[in-house]
């Protein structure tokens, strides 16, 4: 439940270089010896801050969390462990990243598979817009088109899966119409 180091405190590891959300910003300190306070905190620069007796985390939103380290056990945590640690998890990452790729490509096809259950909605919609364009259509012909015109309805869905503020309810199926009016009123009748 107490840390101690055998390092000159205060201790930085300092973030990745890939790290760019905060220039100069350190992963985290520790520091047995100084009081907890938040202006010192702030000082560090630091998103964790490991204390003789707690662990003080600071998020994004500078909501401070703090976990009591009582009830842990005796651990030494040195290079030693640190590379036991790594090694162990890219031999399981050698397994894992192949198997979670195949569920997502399974779990991707079966989503655009349910785009196909939801074109039989998107037919009806283009078989009475044909109608009311007075163009003659069947059902089949209007399912075929369908597939052909919500293709720029997945594009920009895809990229207002991205962009949260672009969302507007039934945009998939107003521009797959659109693109379907557009060229029913471009071919002769």
């Amino acid at each position: 439940g107490t840390v101690t180091t055998n390092v000159s405190e205060p201790y930085f590891i300092q973030s990745p270089s890939n790290n760019k959300q905060k220039e100069n910003y350190n992963l985290a300190v520790i520091d047995t010896t100084t009081p907890f306070s938040v202006t010192q905190f702030d000082n560090y620069k630091s998103y964790v801050w490991i204390s003789k007796d707690a662990i003080y985390t600071k998020s994004q939103g500078n909501e401070l969390k703090v976990y009591s380290l009582s009830k842990v056990e005796d651990l030494t945590v040195n290079k030693k462990m640190i590379d036991s640690l790594y090694s162990k998890i890219t031999t399981w990452l050698v397994v894992v990243v192949p198997i979670l790729s195949v569920f997502l490509i399974i779990g991707l096809f079966i989503g655009y598979t349910f785009r196909l259950v939801y074109l039989f909605f998107l037919a009806l919609c283009i078989f009475l817009l044909a109608k009311v364009l007075k163009r003659q259509l069947s059902y089949g012909d209007s399912y075929t088109i369908g597939i052909y015109a919500m293709t720029l309805s997945l594009l920009i869905g895809i990229v207002q899966f991205y962009i949260r503020e672009l969302h507007i309810p039934f945009l998939f199926t107003i521009v797959a119409l659109v693109v379907v009016a557009i060229n029913l009123r471009t071919i002769p009748t």
